[in-house]
């Protein structure tokens, strides 16, 4: 049994060393005016969201399948509501889950009941406007009992999960199909850096169709599953093209981070280790707004197409925070 191991991992040695040993490739071409008429189009448009209601007392994170779609730092109070498509893709089964963490300044979770979350199931109707909004799953912190959060028995980080099914017109390959990755392997981690590295080396020295170009697969994945149209399509990748030709961002040195994969292994990032910045992406563009600063972060996903293929981008989401 143990040879049988040490074979198994020597060929993985082997297949990941091979992968990093072929030359650069040179960079993905944009895509062509053929690929953005090609984008399919549906006549059904069912879409799904997540709201959450608080009091701004928690900190907490929602992710939709394993992916991080929102988060919320202490004192942002209200309702707040985002589409989740981009992170389904097929019909069938999806999970939703909310994280809670001890916000700045708190030693442990606060004693609370000011917390909801729903899913939502709409969609666009053909000619416009929408279809009636239905509540597929919904959660509620439970009345505190004593003065504390039963749900908040450790103190330290709580997390709830609810199921929903979805049903949507599209069926995109995504990672479903990548090979397996291990978050423990040195190899790994050094291949994953030298992939943000090559993005952020294009992004600073404003080559944005270079940018664009490694972000493509990702990108129309998205465009679908939002039901975007050609022409929508085309103005979105053509401005990012522009803003980052135009140079007027600055990126964040690549800091504070580990490796990690999620969705059965098949999805790997970089995520930020320090608080407040726990958990988010790598790639940051601080700038200021009123006076106020914030961070536009570019959450970046990679997968590995078959045994011998090079990393490359998948899926990204990207964030506005303060």
């Amino acid at each position: 049994m143990k040879r049988i191991v040490r074979v198994a991992v020597s060929l993985s040695l082997l297949q990941a060393l091979a992968s990093f040993a072929q030359p650069m490739p040179p960079a993905p071409p944009p895509p062509s005016a053929e690929a953005f008429k090609n984008l399919v189009q549906y006549d059904r448009k069912p879409t799904y969201e997540v709201a959450v209601t608080g009091d701004g007392t928690l900190a907490y994170q929602v992710f939709v399948n394993e992916l991080p779609l929102y988060k919320s730092p202490l004192k942002r109070a209200g309702t707040f509501r985002f589409f989740v498509n981009q992170a389904i893709l097929q019909s069938g089964p999806q999970t939703v889950t909310v994280r809670f963490v001890p916000g700045p300044g708190q030693a442990r979770l606060p004693a609370t009941d000011a917390f909801k979350l729903e899913v939502i199931a709409s969609g666009w109707r053909k000619g416009g406007g929408r279809e009636p909004a239905k509540t597929l799953a919904d959660y509620e912190l439970p009345r505190l009992v004593d003065g504390r959060q039963p749900e908040f028995k450790q103190g330290g980080e709580a997390s709830k999960s609810l199921g929903f099914d979805a049903s949507v017109p599209y069926a995109l390959a995504g990672w479903r199909h990548s090979v397996p990755l291990d978050a423990g392997d040195a190899q790994l981690k050094t291949e994953v850096v030298a992939a943000y590295e090559r993005l952020m080396d294009d992004f600073r020295k404003k080559k944005g169709a270079a940018f664009m170009g490694a972000l493509a697969k990702a990108e129309f994945m998205a465009y679908e599953a939002n039901y975007m149209t050609p022409d929508e399509a085309r103005r979105r990748f053509d401005q990012w093209v522009n803003s980052v030709d135009d140079g007027g961002m600055t990126l964040a040195p690549l800091e504070n981070y580990a490796v990690e994969t999620l969705s059965d292994n098949k999805l790997v990032r970089l995520k930020r280790t320090d608080a407040p910045n726990l958990g988010e992406g790598v790639l940051r563009v601080p700038y200021k707004k009123f006076r106020q600063d914030r961070t536009l972060v570019y959450d970046i996903y990679l997968h590995r197409p078959t045994a011998t293929a090079r990393l490359e981008p998948i899926w990204f989401y990207m964030v506005d925070s303060n």
